[in-house]
């Protein structure tokens, strides 16, 4: 996990390929309210890449949730 060039959004990576949007939202909602969640898929299969930016409406919630979420390896099977 780690902070982008934008204010607010971070990268989240490692992800299981199940794990949903809506799961990612709940999930870093405890930091603060979220403004965006994008899972990468795939073009064709559509699957998810394990991979995804989320994008909280306050920069300062981001900061704190790639510092309490960071290196995390399992979190409620979100996570792989």
């Amino acid at each position: 996990m780690a902070e982008t060039d934008q204010p607010g959004k971070i990268f989240i990576g490692g992800l299981n390929i199940k794990t949903r949007q809506k799961t990612l939202q709940v999930i870093f909602g405890r930091f603060g309210p979220v403004a965006r969640v994008i899972l990468m898929r795939d073009r064709e299969t559509k699957k998810s890449r394990g991979f995804a930016f989320l994008t909280f409406r306050r920069p300062a919630d981001a900061k704190n949730a790639v510092k309490e979420m960071n290196g995390l390896m399992t979190l409620v099977g979100v996570f792989s």
